[in-house]
């Protein structure tokens, strides 16, 4: 019992102190802001392109940003190349309002789509469904709710969105979670005929 606390214990250690992965900035682009205001900007980031920065950095940057004028906007886009994490920023100043907090949408990374079950293929429902989900930090989805649609259908929608799996959102680069609407057309199969399901 003792042994496989102290183990316990080690591997918890072990994963504390696994550093972040890091991202290579592949660009900063600055739109819309005068010469002047982007060479103060460009000299207060913590970085510049082609550096490797890890997730502070980066929400250092968007605070940064905003201190320095709350009508910036902040927004960064990730792409994978050969497993390594590519980051290209993006720094507007067209913003009517101020920018309190940037937000990045989740986005789906693995999409698992609806069974069409005997159920509904005995009555050859078909149609759109829309449900509300939140999304958590590590994009997982659950508290799945039905907006509307036929009851058959969202079943079968809901159980296809709990096995969905999202890039988080993040808020000045810290990952948060959200709730969202997810709107889900669900066909029937060939050779079913179809009846239209309202949402």
């Amino acid at each position: 019992m003792r042994s496989a606390l102290v183990i316990a214990l080690l591997a918890r250690l072990s994963l504390a102190q696994t550093p972040e992965p890091l991202m290579t900035v592949k660009a900063i682009e600055v739109v819309a802001v005068g010469e002047d205001e982007e060479q103060v900007l460009r000299s207060r980031l913590p970085f510049q392109a082609g550096d490797l920065i890890g997730r502070a950095q980066l929400g250092a940057a968007a605070k940064t940003t905003r201190e320095l004028d709350a009508f910036l906007t902040f927004k960064f886009a990730q792409t994978i190349v050969d497993d390594h994490t590519e980051i290209s920023i993006r720094i507007t100043g067209l913003s009517d309002r101020p920018t309190a907090v940037f937000m990045q949408e989740p986005e789906v990374i693995q999409r698992v789509e609806p069974e069409y079950t005997e159920a509904l293929r005995s009555r050859g429902v078909t149609g759109a469904v829309e449900l509300t989900a939140t999304i958590g930090v590590d994009g997982t989805v659950r508290n799945v709710e039905v907006f509307s649609g036929d009851q058959e259908l969202a079943a079968a929608g809901t159980k296809a969105v709990l096995q969905w799996r999202y890039r988080p959102a993040y808020a000045d680069a810290q990952p948060v979670e959200v709730r969202r609407t997810i709107r889900l057309n669900i066909p029937a199969p060939k050779g079913v005929v179809r009846v239209v399901g309202r949402p």
